[in-house]
């Protein structure tokens, strides 16, 4: 990490480094999974509202799973997570192709998601042809070729591996959906489980 400091006149300073550091998004690293790939224990990364106001979106190409923590223990957050304006303001939106965040590397409390607003997640996969191939990777979901997929779906916004227990707080979680298998001969999927949508209060 790079620091610079400017000095109007001569002076005498004393600069105390501390261990954790911030790590802002959009305006140091324009994506997020770029922050969590420069983050190190301990350290936060504030995602701030967008100036146009438009959500942020997760590169499916560099992430198909969603943003992987890796591990970490560092805490994502809106500027402020206690505030529900900045909260709504602070708009995660996976855009129907796939989940926001994966956890499946022990991550525990100490890696924490606080704040967010995280809407249109979507996993499923394809319609099986000649080969199924999952446009999400997800453990719980395999197929041979030219058979149905059998499993079930799993985090339409969040995967947690059973070795995970992260903290996820003021976080709002809407409008996103899991399916399950979609046979083999290319008809539709229907969801696994009618619970597994879910929708925000008062829907």
């Amino acid at each position: 990490r790079k620091y610079s400091f400017t000095m109007a006149a001569d002076t005498t300073v004393r600069v105390d480094f501390g261990p954790y550091s911030n790590l802002i998004v959009p305006d140091e690293y324009s994506t997020i999974q770029e922050a969590v790939d420069a983050a190190e224990d301990g350290d936060t990364i504030y995602i701030y509202r967008k100036p146009d106001g438009s959500p942020h979106y997760i590169d499916y190409t560099a992430n198909p799973d969603g943003i992987d923590l890796k591990g970490k223990a560092i805490t994502i957050t809106s500027a402020n997570p206690d505030d529900p304006n900045v909260v709504a303001e602070t708009i995660i939106d996976c855009n129907g192709l796939g989940r926001a965040f994966i956890f499946r590397n022990n991550e525990d409390a100490n890696t924490v998601i606080a704040g967010l607003t995280i809407i249109n997640g979507s996993v499923s996969v394809t319609p099986g042809q000649d080969c199924l191939t999952p446009n999400i990777t997800d453990p719980n979901l395999g197929g041979n070729n030219g058979e149905n997929v059998t499993g079930n779906g799993y985090g339409g916004a969040i995967y947690f591996d059973s070795n995970t227990s992260p903290l996820i707080y003021n976080c709002v979680i809407s409008n996103n959906i899991v399916t399950g298998g979609r046979g083999g001969d290319g008809c539709d999927g229907q969801d696994t489980y009618p619970d597994s949508e879910i929708r925000k209060a008062g829907d």
